[in-house]
Parts: C-alpha cells; sequence; structure tokens
C-alpha cells in the first residue's frame, strides 16, 4: 500500500510540474509574441482575444472562469466590463454560450491573456483561444520592407516560414510554425500558430500590422 501511495504521489507531482512548464513555456512566448510586434516598429493600437468552445457551455461557468480573481467586472446584457476590457459573450440561447471575444482598451502587456487561458484550464473548459495584435506603422512602406517586417516577426519568435508571403496592392499575409507556442492548428497538413497581415490603408495613410496566433480571427 505504501509502494502504491509513493506511486500515486510521484505522478501527481509529474503531472502538476508538467503544467507548470506548459504554462511557463505559454507566458514566455507571449511575451516574445509582444516584443516582435514593438520591434517593427509599429504602434500597437488594439488587444483582441477570440474564445472559441468545444461545444455550447453554460454562461455561469464561463462567468465564473473569466471573473476569477477580478471582481470589478459588472454584467451588462452580453457584456462584462470594466476600467480595462470589455468582454462579449456570444449567446446561443439565455444559458449558453459558443464564443467569447475580449477586447482589451489599456495595453499594459499580454498578462490578461495568460491569465484568461490558465483559468479556462482551470476550470477544465474545452476551447480555442485566438490571440491578435493590432497596430500601424504611420506610412506607406515598400513591399520589401513588408517582406523585411515579416521575416524579422519569424526571427524574433523563433518561427519558421510554412505559406504565403506573396505581396499584392500593397497586401501581405503569411503564416508560420514555432514550437515554442504548445498550441496550433492544421491548415492543409501544416501545422501553423503564426500568422501576420501588412496592408496599405489609403484613407488613413497607414499601414496596418496584425499578428496573431494561431491564425487571424476574423475580417482584415
Amino acid at each position: 500500500m505504501k509502494k502504491i501511495f509513493i506511486v500515486l504521489a510521484l505522478l501527481l507531482f509529474i503531472a502538476i510540474t508538467k503544467e507548470q512548464i506548459l504554462r511557463s513555456f505559454a507566458k514566455e512566448t507571449q511575451v516574445d509574441l509582444l516584443n516582435a510586434f514593438q520591434n517593427t516598429g509599429a504602434t500597437i493600437e488594439e488587444i483582441d482575444i477570440h474564445i472559441d468552445f468545444e461545444s455550447q457551455i453554460d454562461i455561469e461557468k464561463v462567468n465564473y472562469a473569466l471573473k476569477n480573481n477580478n471582481n470589478n467586472l459588472k454584467d451588462t446584457n452580453n457584456n462584462l466590463k470594466d476600467t480595462n476590457r470589455v468582454i462579449t459573450l456570444n449567446k446561443i440561447n439565455k444559458n449558453d454560450i459558443e464564443s467569447v471575444d475580449i477586447k482589451i482598451n489599456k495595453i499594459d502587456g499580454l498578462s490578461y491573456y495568460e491569465e484568461v487561458v490558465d483559468q479556462l484550464k482551470d476550470a477544465r473548459i474545452e476551447s480555442q483561444t485566438f490571440l491578435k495584435l493590432t497596430g500601424t506603422i504611420d506610412e506607406e512602406i515598400s513591399e520589401s520592407r513588408m517582406i523585411k517586417i515579416a521575416k524579422t516577426i519569424y526571427e524574433d519568435t523563433g518561427a519558421a516560414f510554412v505559406e504565403g508571403g506573396f505581396v499584392r496592392n500593397s497586401f501581405l499575409s503569411t503564416s508560420g510554425y514555432t514550437s515554442s507556442i504548445p498550441t496550433h492548428i492544421k491548415t492543409g497538413g501544416n501545422k501553423i500558430n503564426i500568422n501576420i497581415c501588412l496592408k496599405y490603408d489609403h484613407n488613413e495613410k497607414k499601414t496596418k500590422l496584425i499578428l496573431a496566433t494561431p491564425l487571424i480571427y476574423g475580417d482584415y
């Protein structure tokens, strides 16, 4: 009996240590993403998080997970709000939701994204989380500079090019993969967890930069 107890304790220790290592990798990687974005010279303007649930889920369970350690979030219709963020709960019916959109107003790092990922894991909620950083460069940039920015981001994140990379009409979109980010999706049989888009806005006279993991969710 004593030997069984020791083995169970050892297995539990290994499981906890593995989880801590994965979370440590995730946190270090997200810091790298923010640094990679800022190293391009672009001004970051928005951070968006989209969460897709594996199946519809009770709204109270999601509320509890997202409010964990944050009692300042106030319920307003389908939104949770405080001074730093707006969380939109996309409902299927009165009691269930299928996804969540989070817009971060105060940009002071990616710690909240890390907290959300951890809280969903702790609540054992099966989901796919998308992170998107958006910003601008105050000028039209050349096609060669667009390609150089994408290559620099790949270098800073330790990612390898997978697909895309063609520039057409002042627009570039490319995807890559890095093993240092613990999650990915597959497209055409290839692993993807870095997505870069550069696009010139003729109305605003600015070049928009989007850096996302694993892919850019929504329109761009």
